[in-house]
């Protein structure tokens, strides 16, 4: 139940969530997505996900340009879903725990209608939780001012593990863009400086993401 961890300091951490900063809390107990889910319900606005050792992570509305970034790329990928694919496009409403792997929240991402088909095959208990237990075929992760670099590059080499075909990851500030692909048993991940598009190709055929406006958004 939420109740047996309030006394753990969430409900401090998610007072500075709120604030649009991301807060890492170690538990005592598992980070399981009934847990998540659980909190999801008790705390609206912010967002609950597992950091790679174990802890909880809580995220506020995403600071600076993050968020208007984040609805600009999934925005672009949505038009390329109704002009040139089949599938479906989630906001970080949209949670995920993959098998093998944490559960985890990106700030966009994909499915291809045989992931969908997986989703609608789960049971409907399992769907309402918010964290849907496949992993997306596409992930967009877009760095806020309170997110250190390197804890978003260890959460896309995780999704990478996990079996996303491509994940990529922005970084306003220094306006970098990283894509990140399964490679056997790692990933491999290109680097691209200030582009003015990201081809995701050849994962999601046609689909190039224009940067040339969202560099312009102020980083603050």
């Amino acid at each position: 139940m939420v109740t047996a961890v309030i006394h753990e300091g969430i409900v401090d951490a998610v007072r500075v969530a709120f604030e649009g900063c991301e807060v890492r809390l170690p538990l005592e107990r598992p980070i399981t997505v009934d847990l998540l889910f659980e909190l999801t319900q008790q705390f609206e606005g912010v967002w609950f996900e597992a950091g790679r050792s174990g802890e909880l992570v809580i995220s506020g509305a995403a600071g600076g340009s993050s968020s208007d970034i984040g609805a600009e790329l999934t925005g672009q990928v949505r038009d390329w879903t109704l002009e040139r694919a089949r599938g479906r496009v989630r906001d970080a409403q949209g949670g995920y725990d993959p098998p093998g792997g944490r559960p985890l929240v990106p700030d966009g991402s994909w499915l291809s209608e045989a992931s969908i088909a997986a989703a609608e095959r789960l049971r409907p208990s399992a769907r309402r939780r918010g964290y849907l237990p496949i992993t997306p075929d596409f992930v967009i992760e877009v760095r806020s001012p309170s997110q250190e670099v390197a804890k978003q590059r260890e959460k896309m080499e995780d999704w990478a593990r996990a079996g996303v075909a491509l994940g990529m990851l922005v970084d306003p500030e220094t306006r970098t863009v990283w894509l990140y692909r399964p490679d056997g048993d790692g990933f491999s991940v290109e680097e691209f400086s200030r582009p003015a598009s990201v081809s995701c190709e050849p994962e999601m055929p046609g689909l190039v993401l224009e940067f040339e406006q969202i560099w312009e958004f102020p980083w603050e």
